[in-house]
């Protein structure tokens, strides 16, 4: 049994066989075979192969249908392929070296899982005008020269591949067909300097597809310098280019640095070419130094369609000022359209070349269907004027007339952004731009000097019907526009904002109309012709003015209200406009938007409807930001707790504006919640019933707003000292000990409210326990919280001491009126710290005469007397003045000092005869001090 036969046996168990040799192979007639992921089909002839003697046979055996490669082959003669073929080479290589395999049509080869080997440069695997497919791997070797295929003519197909391909120092393409095909899903990856290319008139009408999710990653970066390299993409004959499908992908990235018309890494030059790229592709082409794209074909079509992208990206244009990121060359006649929810991006990062460049008359440029068109041109950071090949622009239109560029469809947008030059430049030639109902345009540049605008052309015919937005801004302060005086620009139902050349185009705007619809004519539309708004006729003045005019027709969106509190007597609401259709939200000019705010009790009552403008505002000491609605409460009100606030409704113009003019905003625009107001004033300072404290006051007691607490503050410290107010408003508060003169004492009361949450810079009174008084008077919002109650501890005056005894010792008994001075033990002191207070005085009783020890003997009466330098007052029940200061200082007042017989002062025994009894004697003096009013 011969080898072939065995291992089929092992594989199935019912096998009918007849062999026979043919050429050196053998072939059998199978059924119901299946190898692994192999592509050989049942009841067909097969043939194994391990030699190219072997391999060339069977190809050129027309009755072999299927080819089984055992081992890697390496080619000795060419060899033409009779019949259609299924090859399974099981990863083994092939190297044509000089020679080739031919497939003319009608002849179709399929193959599966082959690696390409060559080590001749510039040779192709396969050639001839049949059908080539590809299936599973291919790959090729480390040090790979060949290229794959040159089906000039005929048919190319990579079928569900996954390919890893790189022909080294191979500048021919790659692969070339009329017929190419990318399909079922392959994953391409090639870093050959020139993937795909046809040059053959047998070529012309080609097509290129690549579908259902495949992905084609091809790179050349080679640094290639001849005119006919480095296109990575090298289409030269008339074909139509397909990228079709969801997942679909061909990312192209080259380093070529060709110019004219070698000058793109993905080149398609031949009039009445397509490019498509179509139902949810994407098309990605990097190019560091040339043209990304270029379309060299009068009649020419570049089609992105239905959910579809297109990224170019051009990193510098090697200083050649025609080598535009998309390149629309020589012919003419180009059309480039974007349709239905696509998306085309255009990157220029350096370099004056333009982003598009569009040579001759009748090119077009459509987007419809909600599809973006974005282009960035970085330039090489010197301002410039339009009118020439190398000044930055967006997009040039060299020569010729019939260029127009036009937008349809709700939510189409473009987006033409120069940061050092213009976005349309049609060099003095005529352009048509036609804007439709609901896109939006925004296109920024700056120019060189101040007379020159951002679109310049001849004669300009521009239409704005009732757009979503659109914003024009030339950065240097030059003009909107450069136009011949045959020029309209007009636009419907829009409202219209103009910035005047001096002011910043951050700042809201210097004049502003609502749904107006207007036209300007005349040198730089420069002319105001027709207003529908009196005012705009009237104010208008010159377009040639104006650096900035923008017209937006979007619903004002309310994204935020200030958190009120009980300190506030006005609401806050902020009004944003959409922009651009991916720009954020922008805060309202003044005076371009309005909203109504409600006011409700807490049971839900409306209180209040007022409505107001946008306006920039410091809201509370903040910065200043445009875009504010600000309403007040009527008669100085304020707001009170637990109310609650909400943005009823938002329009486009003034609370002035008839309903004609105004666009209303509708209830998914309204963005804010309902919100309550939050306590955040303390409560009422305390009224105290006590009016003074001194040293030696021991409470302080009150009336407050009830179920609060009460703090002791001493010199502005908390004492840690507090008590409740009781419901009937009441509070008792010990004072701390070793008070002294000038201390403040301090009541601030809290209540229970809690954290005022959301409130945006909430008084530092206010904490998770509710809102306390402030130590001192506090600004907030739109009141001041009052500081709590305070007292100061005043001076005292005090008797400080008394005199202990007066003891007028033993005295002998005489036949005369005796006078006696006592010794005093102690003295008679008062202590006055009252600045400079009212006078006081000192006065002296006798409690009781002098009573004998001897409860038989009698008491002496009437013997006391005060002597001052005056006179001598006797000492009896009723109290006499002893010593008297007017007005008083602070000090220490030793009255006693200077008391006795030396200076005849102070007190006295005056003891008759009749009165010196026998006897021990003792009486009881009474001091007291009474303030006595300043009569100054």
């Amino acid at each position: 049994m011969n080898k072939s036969i065995k291992f089929l046996l092992i594989i199935f168990c019912f096998i009918m066989f007849k062999p026979s040799p043919v050429n050196g192979a053998e072939k059998s007639k199978v059924t119901n075979v299946q190898f692994g992921n192999s592509i050989i089909e049942a009841n067909v002839n097969k043939a194994d192969v391990s030699n190219w003697t072997e391999f060339k046979n069977a190809l050129e055996d027309p009755s072999i249908e299927n080819i089984f490669v055992s081992e890697n082959l390496q080619a000795t003669s060419v060899a033409t392929v009779n019949g259609n073929k299924t090859i399974e080479f099981n990863h083994k290589s092939i190297n044509i070296l000089s020679r080739y395999i031919t497939i003319n049509a009608p002849n179709k080869v399929t193959i599966s899982n082959i690696s390409i080997g060559g080590s001749t440069s510039n040779t192709y695997v396969f050639n001839g005008t049949g059908e080539l497919i590809f299936k599973n791997d291919v790959s090729s070797s480390e040090k790979n020269q060949a290229n794959i295929a040159n089906m000039s003519g005929g048919n190319l197909i990579f079928d569900g591949v996954t390919m890893t391909f790189d022909n080294h120092s191979n500048y021919n393409v790659a692969v070339a067909a009329k017929n190419f095909t990318i399909t079922n899903a392959s994953t391409i990856t090639s870093t050959a300097e020139k993937f795909y290319g046809i040059t053959n008139a047998q070529d012309d009408g080609a097509k290129i597809l690549i579908d259902k999710g495949s992905k084609v990653v091809t790179t050349s970066l080679k640094s290639a310098t001849g005119n006919g390299r480095g296109q990575v993409w090298d289409i030269r004959r008339r074909a139509d280019f397909y990228m079709d499908g969801e997942g679909t992908m061909l990312s192209v990235t080259g380093d070529g640095k060709q110019r004219a018309d070698n000058g793109g890494i993905f080149l398609v030059q031949a009039d009445h070419s397509t490019i498509n790229v179509l139902n949810g592709a994407t098309l990605d082409v990097h190019s560091l130094h040339t043209s990304a794209i270029l379309l060299q074909s009068q009649g020419g079509i570049f089609n992105v369609d239905n959910d579809s992208e297109v990224n170019a990206v051009q990193d510098g244009d090697n200083n050649y000022t025609l080598g535009s990121t998309i390149r629309f060359r020589i012919r003419g006649g180009m059309t480039f359209n974007v349709t239905n929810k696509s998306k085309i991006n255009i990157e220029k990062k350096s370099g004056n070349a333009p982003a598009i460049r569009m040579y001759g008359g009748g090119n077009a440029i459509n987007i419809s269907g909600a599809s973006d068109f974005m282009v960035h041109n970085v330039g090489d950071g010197v301002n410039r004027d339009g009118g020439g090949d190398n000044r930055n622009q967006g997009i040039l239109y060299t020569t010729g007339a019939g260029n127009s560029f036009k937008a349809v469809d709700e939510d189409s947008n473009i987006s033409i952004i120069s940061e050092s030059g213009i976005p349309f430049d049609s060099k003095g030639t005529d352009l048509n731009i036609d804007i439709g109902q609901g896109s939006y345009f925004v296109a920024r540049g700056k120019t060189s000097s101040i007379n020159a605008g951002i679109f310049n052309s001849g004669k300009l015919t521009f239409m704005m019907d009732t757009v979503k937005y659109f914003d024009f801004r030339n950065g240097n302060k030059g003009n909107i526009f450069s136009s011949a005086n045959t020029s309209t620009f007009v636009s419907k139902q829009s409202d219209l904002s103009v910035w005047e050349k001096n002011r910043g185009f951050n700042q809201s705007a210097s004049k502003s109309w609502n749904n107006v619809d207007f036209e300007l004519n005349g040198t730089n539309l420069a002319n105001l012709q027709s207003s529908t708004s009196p005012t705009m006729i009237q104010n208008f003045d010159k377009m040639t003015n104006y650096s900035r005019m923008s017209a937006n027709n979007q619903r004002a969106i309310v994204d935020d209200i200030r958190v009120p509190t009980d300190a506030d007597q006005s609401v806050f609401a902020h009004v944003s406009v959409p922009g651009g259709k991916y720009d954020p939200p922008q805060s309202s000019n003044d005076g371009e938007n309005s909203a109504q705010i409600g006011i409700y009790a807490p049971d839900g009552k409306s209180l209040y409807k007022l409505s107001g403008t946008t306006n920039t505002l410091s809201i509370y000491g903040e910065p200043e930001e445009p875009g504010w609605v600000k309403v007040t409460l009527p008669d100085d009100k304020f707001l009170a707790e637990n109310q609650k606030v909400k943005v009823l409704s938002a329009w486009r113009g003034t609370v002035d504006d008839p309903p004609e003019l105004i666009t209303p905003s509708l209830p998914e625009d309204i963005k804010t919640d309902e919100e309550k107001v939050y306590a955040v004033v303390p409560p009422k300072p305390v009224v105290l019933e006590t009016k003074d404290i001194d040293s030696l006051s021991k409470e302080i007691f009150g009336n407050g707003t009830p179920d609060t607490t009460a703090y002791l503050y001493l010199n502005d410290n908390d004492t840690g000292i507090k008590t409740e107010v009781s419901r009937d408003g009441k509070f008792r508060l010990p004072l701390p000990d070793k008070l002294v003169k000038g201390d403040k004492v301090q009541i601030l009361l809290q209540d229970k409210k809690g954290l005022a949450k959301n409130v945006i810079n909430p008084p530092y009174t206010n904490s998770k326990i509710g809102n306390i008084e402030p130590i001192k008077e506090f600004s907030y919002h739109d009141t001041k919280f009052l500081p709590g109650t305070s007292l100061y501890v005043i001076g005292q005056l005090t008797l400080a001491e008394t005199p202990q005894t007066f003891d007028f010792g033993t005295q002998k008994i005489s036949t005369s009126r005796q006078t006696f001075w006592p010794e005093i033990k102690g003295n008679l002191i008062v202590t006055d710290t009252r600045d400079n207070s009212e006078g006081w005085q000192i006065k002296l009783s006798e409690e009781t005469p002098f009573i004998p020890e001897d409860k038989d003997k009698s008491n002496l009466n009437s013997i006391l007397y005060y002597q001052d330098e005056k006179q001598e007052k006797p000492l009896s029940k009723d109290a006499i003045i002893i010593y008297e200061q007017d007005v008083s200082a602070d000090g220490k007042y030793v009255i006693t000092d200077g008391w006795g017989k030396e200076n005849n002062k102070g007190i006295k025994a005056e003891v008759p005869v009749e009165n010196q009894l026998l006897g021990s004697y003792t009486s009881v003096l009474n001091w007291s001090m009474e303030m006595v009013p300043n009569n100054s």
